[in-house]
């Protein structure tokens, strides 16, 4: 029996190195849709097409350059930025708008030349000529119906070309320069607040160092027996596997369903249980392994602990967004969720990104990773060696790139230490359901 325990360990962890590798690296065969090698995507619908990262620096430049009054800033920065982050012919075509406002109509009509050029875009072709028309002849020259038309296909990309060269009073400029101010001073104010909330981190994070050297706080979490160690990595190597292959399936099968095929995955935690039941673990003692239970404190006592613990870990997840804006910057790469590109047009839509990161995710996780994986290696590891290898797999199967596993990382190890403190998972929930609902409130903010 020991023996086939011990199999059943090495193979669990072959396959979890193994999606941990392919959900990082993304091989082809992972995208959606991918077809034979030589196939070729249809063309993306333009009006289907979201464009986040251009559109938050493109607001933000025009933003800027409008609130300091019409007045120069440094327009070969900022394009150098815009073009960064221009991954596509649609985005092309929608960073002429911002480069225009930042450098004239002669710089639009240059890069529409390009265009010209570099591409033979059939569908594009309308956007390329009522652009050339606008900053070569006037905005006056359009057609309404071409005007409607780039405000269909382009959104606010659309509606600042529409209004280039036109008075603040005018309605159509108006609606163009609001998006941009409110990112800006969004920007600034999550700055502000960003600073403050890691100054308080500073001074909570010394404060729980005293009271541990005081033995004031004590670390509550027991890990599991032995012989539990296995059926829990088994589980969670079920559950990443899982999730590879579930994913991909409705990933082809349903391409157009957006965040929704995300909460089928959600299946899987059950599934997880089911395994371990038939494994031979009591209901008790797998509620307890996994930290499902209310803690000692109660409840809203760990509930408020968890937020406790999320400020108190900020100075941790300063130094891990440092290393990856510094790996960013020396790399060209870039670390963003799949989730900017999710539609956000009316309460239905937002509600649903909420629900997915702010309560699917943190309950589904934090049973898996710091429940299933971190018990397994507690049964014979300490908590700096677990919470290691726990937060370099959870950082490493996130789709926001390798340069982002610094950052992941060190939410993962605040979260690991939470769950050393209390045992139960109540307050590492709670702080990842917080981290994620700050994320997803300035996404909307900005992207609104």
């Amino acid at each position: 029996m020991r023996g086939r325990s011990r199999w059943g360990v090495i193979v669990a962890w072959l396959l979890i190195v193994a999606s941990a590798i392919a959900l990082m690296v993304r091989p082809r065969w992972l995208e959606h849709g991918s077809g034979s090698p030589d196939s070729q995507p249809p063309p993306p619908v333009v009006q289907r097409t979201r464009s986040p990262q251009l559109q938050l620096i493109g607001r933000y430049a025009i933003g800027a350059k409008a609130l300091a009054g019409g007045q120069a800033l440094p327009a070969t920065l900022l394009i150098g930025q815009i073009d960064q982050v221009v991954i596509n012919p649609i985005d092309e075509v929608r960073a002429i708008p911002v480069v225009a406002e930042l450098s004239g109509p002669k710089a639009a009509l240059e890069r529409l030349d390009r265009f010209e050029k570099e591409h033979r875009v059939v569908q594009l072709k309308p956007d390329v000529d009522a652009l050339r028309t606008i900053y070569a002849k006037g905005v006056d020259q359009i057609t309404p119906e071409q005007a409607r038309l780039l405000v269909k296909r382009h959104q606010w990309f659309g509606r600042l070309a529409i209004s280039y060269g036109l008075p603040e009073s005018d309605p159509r400029r108006q609606a163009a320069l609001q998006p941009a101010r409110r990112t800006v001073l969004i920007m600034g104010a999550t700055v502000l607040l960003g600073l403050g909330a890691v100054a308080i981190g500073v001074a909570l994070a010394i404060l729980t160092i005293i009271l541990r050297l005081q033995r004031r706080i004590v670390p509550a979490y027991v890990p599991p027996p032995p012989r539990l160690a296995g059926p829990f990595v088994e589980a969670f190597a079920i559950y990443l596997v899982g999730m590879v292959v579930l994913s991909q399936t409705l990933g082809r099968l349903f391409p157009n369903a957006g965040l929704s095929l995300t909460f089928v995955l959600f299946a899987l935690l059950p599934v997880a249980w089911l395994y371990l039941r038939l494994r031979g673990v009591g209901w008790s003692e797998m509620m307890r392994g996994l930290g499902w239970y209310r803690g000692g404190a109660g409840f809203w006592r760990e509930v408020g602990v968890g937020i406790y613990g999320y400020f108190a870990g900020l100075p941790v997840l300063a130094l891990g967004m440092l290393i990856t804006w510094f790996l960013m910057k020396i790399t060209g790469n870039t670390a963003t969720h799949p989730i900017v590109n999710q539609p956000m047009d009316h309460a239905g839509q937002v509600l649903e990104l909420f629900l997915l990161a702010c309560v699917g995710a943190p309950i589904v996780e934090e049973t898996m990773f710091r429940g299933a994986l971190f018990g397994h290696l507690r049964a014979r590891f300490g908590w700096w060696i677990s919470a290691l290898i726990v937060s370099l797999i959870f950082a490493a199967i996130h789709p926001q790139g390798w340069v982002a596993i610094p950052l992941l990382g060190a939410i993962a190890l605040v979260l690991a230490g939470l769950r050393e403190w209390r045992g139960s998972l109540v307050a590492s929930m709670t702080a990842h359901a917080l981290n994620n609902a700050v994320a997803v409130l300035l996404l909307v903010l900005l992207m609104g």
